[in-house]
């Protein structure tokens, strides 16, 4: 077991992450043998770094260790269960907003258009939709990582986490409707999974997704507090304009160009950050990186995820991504990756087989 100042990690977070990587390092700690030096490697961060109470690790460095954490993990269950012991008091001024809110929907719309909060780089949208037959409202999340395992570590959490909090909010034991997770159970049966969300749970879907039955939408919360709904939701404001200036410009423009719609461009980025276009590519020059290099990172981390989890062809990839042809898109993740779309695919297929 590893020397007790190892574990000094700091105990007011301002962030759900910063809790919820701690719990993570904890659990790898304790129950897996590793130190906190190993755990931390390649991350930026030391162990003397985590005495601070004001710490705030950086996108980049939160999710290196995120990355590092996923690579380094032996339990399947370890972000549900770290999940589970992430509550409404974890989400901030979120939490109290949300808590504040009159019905669940609102709650939930709040956990939307406040996500940063929640996962600064992760994208959510609220919609109503039919499944089965049945008019349901759909939750769906792209989180943050690029590679497929953190990725996995990112959703099992936050969506235990999110179950937590909305069984908080309506003061009683709530269940969703089905949880569809993107990635491949690494656990021996889905059973435990279904254990903790208390609903079925299916993998290998399409997209990470919460059904609720629709009906439940309009449910009021019993710690309703309208009075309170501007100001929570002006708190919330504030918060995230604090986060855009210590989190960075670079941080900031990679969320947007993720949560764009359609093809993301220079131009409408810069409108989003009130600059012109030739200020903000200089301003990302300064900072070693560029609006190119930026929006590269995004297509290759969005060209794996369809190659490895949709049956898309080649031709619609492309165009989802942005390339007037296919052969643009070859050229283009052959230059990432060293090899072609389809010598990926059949690698990532031949893996999950063996």
């Amino acid at each position: 077991m590893p020397p007790s100042n190892q574990k000094s990690l700091i105990s007011a977070p301002k962030l759900l992450h910063s809790h919820e990587i701690q719990l993570m390092l904890r659990a790898l700690m304790d129950e897996q043998g590793h130190t906190f030096e190993s755990l931390l490697e390649g991350s930026g961060l030391t162990v003397q770094a985590f005495d601070d109470p004001s710490l705030r690790v950086s996108v980049d460095e939160e999710l290196a260790l995120y990355s590092r954490i996923a690579t380094l993990n032996e339990n399947p269950m370890l972000a549900v269960t770290i999940g589970q012991e992430l509550d409404l008091t974890n989400y901030g001024v979120l939490g109290f907003a949300m808590s504040a809110s009159n019905t669940l929907r609102e709650a939930l719309q709040l956990s939307v258009e406040f996500a940063p909060l929640i996962s600064w780089a992760s994208h959510v949208t609220l919609a109503n939709v039919r499944y089965r037959g049945q008019d349901m409202t759909c939750l769906s999340v792209q989180p943050s990582p690029s590679d497929a395992l953190t990725q996995a570590l990112e959703i099992e959490s936050w969506f235990a986490s999110f179950h937590k909090v909305i069984n908080q909010l309506v003061g009683e034991r709530f269940h969703f409707d089905s949880v569809h997770f993107a990635h491949t159970c690494q656990a021996e049966s889905v059973a435990p999974f279904r254990a903790v969300f208390h609903c079925p749970v299916y993998f290998e879907q399409h997209r990470n997704l919460i059904y609720f039955r629709r009906e439940e939408m309009s449910r009021q919360l019993p710690h309703a507090q309208p009075e309170y709904a501007e100001l929570t939701r002006d708190l919330c404001r504030r918060s995230i304009e604090t986060l855009k200036g210590e989190r960075g410009l670079v941080a900031a423009v990679k969320a947007y160009i993720k949560e764009a719609e359609g093809v993301p461009t220079l131009e409408r980025a810069a409108r989003q950050f009130n600059m012109a276009a030739r200020t903000l590519r200089r301003r990302l020059v300064s900072l070693d990186s560029s609006w190119q290099v930026l929006t590269d990172d995004y297509r290759f981390s969005e060209a794996r995820r369809y190659l490895y989890s949709s049956v898309y062809t080649l031709e619609v990839i492309s165009q989802i991504l942005g390339y007037s042809d296919v052969r643009s898109f070859r050229t283009a993740f052959k230059r990432w990756s060293g090899t072609t779309p389809s010598q990926y695919r059949k690698a990532q297929v031949a893996g999950r087989t063996e």
